[in-house]
């Protein structure tokens, strides 16, 4: 259910008010918890297909992300090619970021468009295993859009066989500023994901999610990933929607480390996946 949605006329600079907005939220929200539990960071890698988790990049490491991902627009022309890329690094044990860009080609034309994310933990599961973090993701050029995400995960069934389920859940903020005759507009709602392991290094991955007011179908995504055990090498592919397809399309993602870094085991002894192979931008997640 869409908790909230409220459209924005006339202020060319409406999308920078919305990044300033949740900006705030985010610095006020990682105040608060400063004080009550130990924090670490997030997003970019250790994604869904389409929205972040709770994980942390370990620190000192880069990331590189490439998604191919097809959209149905269900305006009359055929199915676009969004290309999808991000390279991120971990600054420490609570913070991450990374830059990220879009190749998007319809209707015979390539739009560009480039951004930025940033991933804070607020909680890091030392207290009852789950962990919790703030995302924020800014977009600018053919696809003008700001997301701000608060993400709880924790692991729900340990297992010493295939590994560990983890349930994902959160709540978002997300702005676009490229719709026809608006200058921004802004809804809030809610997401959930599961990972269920299908063997040692192969994973079931699905999540789904409230429509938001300017999307044409819920986001949502199902699909596997495979984390290469000697290469350190994700590969996901799924039926995937970002919020902004008639349909579910084709998703292929890879995501590998260019650095390595320490890496931090959960509650369980489980040491959560520090790659990802999700889309960097759609409702913000990795």
């Amino acid at each position: 259910m869409l908790l909230s949605g409220k459209r924005r006329r006339g202020a060319p600079r409406g999308l920078v008010r919305f990044a300033a907005g949740v900006s705030g939220v985010a610095a006020l929200l990682a105040g608060v918890s400063a004080g009550s539990a130990s924090a670490q960071t997030v997003y970019g890698p250790n994604g869904l297909f389409v929205h972040p988790t709770a994980y942390i990049q370990p620190r000192g490491t880069f990331n590189f992300n490439f998604s191919f991902l097809q959209v149905d627009p269900a305006n009359g022309t055929s199915i676009n090619n969004w290309i999808p890329m991000s390279v991120s690094y971990g600054i420490n044990e609570k913070f991450h970021a990374g830059l990220t860009s879009l190749v998007r080609r319809q209707r015979g034309r390539t739009e560009n468009s480039y951004g930025a994310f940033f991933r804070g933990q607020l909680a890091d599961g030392s207290r009852d295993g789950t962990q919790v973090a703030v995302n924020l993701s800014f977009m600018g050029g053919d696809i003008k859009q700001g997301a701000a995400q608060i993400v709880a995960s924790r692991v729900i069934a340990p297992s010493a066989r295939r590994g560990p389920i983890v349930g994902h859940a959160g709540v978002q903020m997300v702005g676009r500023g490229d719709l026809p005759g608006e200058d921004t507009e802004t809804a809030v709602g809610a997401f959930l994901g599961v990972e269920v392991p299908l063997a040692p290094s192969l994973r079931l991955v699905a999540e789904g999610a409230t429509k938001l007011s300017f999307d044409k179908r819920p986001a949502s995504s199902v699909g596997v990933m495979y984390a290469f055990p000697n290469s350190n090498v994700d590969i996901g592919l799924g039926y995937v929607n970002a919020g902004r397809s008639r349909t579910n399309e084709f998703f292929f993602g890879i995501g590998f480390p260019l650095g390595e870094g320490r890496k931090k085991k959960d509650d369980t002894g489980a040491t959560p996946p520090t790659r990802g192979v999700g889309f960097p931008i759609g409702e913000g997640g990795e």
